[in-house]
């Protein structure tokens, strides 16, 4: 799993590149956590180039969440692919998240 860090309009965008599985989740959550507890509480998580998602790897993702929650920040996801938000959907993580289409999107009214 590559993460890569960009900024945009005081946003931090993590752009996530591989598999989130039980294997890789721990470091995503390592790497929100981090981010969240440096001060970075609004957060776009942008899936675009996930090509399979575990529940641990959603797991790490809904961690995120609820820690960026209690600094009174939100996490926002954007840019799945058909397969891995079916997945994410089945799961019933998309109740908890604010999905958008595409990085544009989850950046408006934020």
């Amino acid at each position: 799993m590559e993460i890569k860090e960009s900024e945009s309009k005081g946003i931090w965008i993590l752009t996530l590149n591989g598999v989130m599985d039980a294997h890789t989740s721990p470091n995503i959550k390592t790497k929100l956590e981090a981010g969240i507890a440096s001060g970075k509480t609004k957060i776009i998580v942008d899936m675009k180039d996930v090509s399979y998602l575990s529940s641990a790897g959603a797991g790490a993702l809904l961690a995120g969440l609820t820690a960026s929650r209690k600094k009174t920040g939100e996490l926002r996801l954007c840019s799945f692919q058909a397969g891995v938000k079916d997945a994410f959907d089945v799961m019933g993580f998309s109740k908890a998240f604010k999905v958008f289409t595409d990085l544009d999107k989850a950046l408006d009214g934020f």
